[in-house]
């Protein structure tokens, strides 16, 4: 049996993250900075394929107003919480 070489492996991890059902996104510990973010990450928050993922922050993410009924993703959230979902998020086009 042969291993996959790392550049074949981070390939193989990069298609089945495209491949996901779940939006996924992530960012540097200090929230600066948007390492990765998968296709449908980027189709649910409207980043287009051509936005440099390293200008976008967490603290973009926050919406402005949410309704009473809905939690907002906001620090408190990311401070004390490790599994997010349900939550209203921002898209980039506003």
């Amino acid at each position: 049996m042969s291993r996959l070489s790392e550049s074949h492996l981070l390939n193989l991890h990069r298609v089945l993250s495209d491949e996901a059902i779940l939006g996924v996104m992530v960012f540097t510990l200090d929230g600066q900075h948007c390492l990765y973010a998968n296709k449908l990450g980027r189709e649910l928050l409207e980043i287009s394929k051509d936005t440099d993922l390293d200008k976008i922050e967490v603290k973009c993410l926050f919406p402005e107003k949410v309704r009473p009924e809905f939690r907002a993703l906001n620090a408190d959230l990311l401070h004390n919480e490790g599994l997010y979902q349900d939550v209203v998020v921002r898209k980039q086009t506003g």
